[in-house]
């Protein structure tokens, strides 16, 4: 029975990096796709949730232009108006061009301010990672 040598060869190194490297890249596309179906169900709910506020805020004002007709109270009429402005910016947020405008501007920052999204720090390496998984492990 011989002993194995633990040492790799540089060739067999490149291989087994490859295989890491591909594992890696199926692993960012399985967090993609799954990112994405999070997002695509945060968004399916947040538009069912908005039809039933638009709802609310419709009934609510409708009964209070009625109150304020029937009992002559124009007080009833204030809260009509951040009603609708509530209702607005929802409506917008969620079917409107607010997250198209969000993004662009997002990746406007991302392209010219580069300097805003560093981390205090510099950059986390894998050498860094390393060291910490080191001191945890003791």
């Amino acid at each position: 029975m011989g002993i194995q040598s633990s040492h790799l060869s540089t060739a067999d190194e490149r291989r087994l990096q490859k295989i890491f490297d591909a594992e890696f890249e199926r692993r960012l596309v399985v967090q993609n796709i799954t990112s994405a179906q999070e997002r695509a169900f945060e968004i399916t709910k947040t538009k069912q949730r908005v039809s039933w506020e638009l709802m609310a805020g419709i009934t609510t004002t409708t009964v209070l232009l009625a109150a304020g007709s029937i009992y002559k109270r124009r007080e009833f009429s204030l809260p009509i108006v951040p009603i609708i402005l509530a209702m607005g910016y929802r409506f917008d947020t969620t079917f409107g061009d607010a997250e198209k405008s969000i993004r662009d501007q997002a990746d406007e920052i991302y392209k010219n301010e580069s300097t805003r999204l560093q981390l205090p720090g510099g950059p986390i390496t894998i050498r860094e990672l390393d060291q910490y998984t080191a001191q945890k492990a003791l």
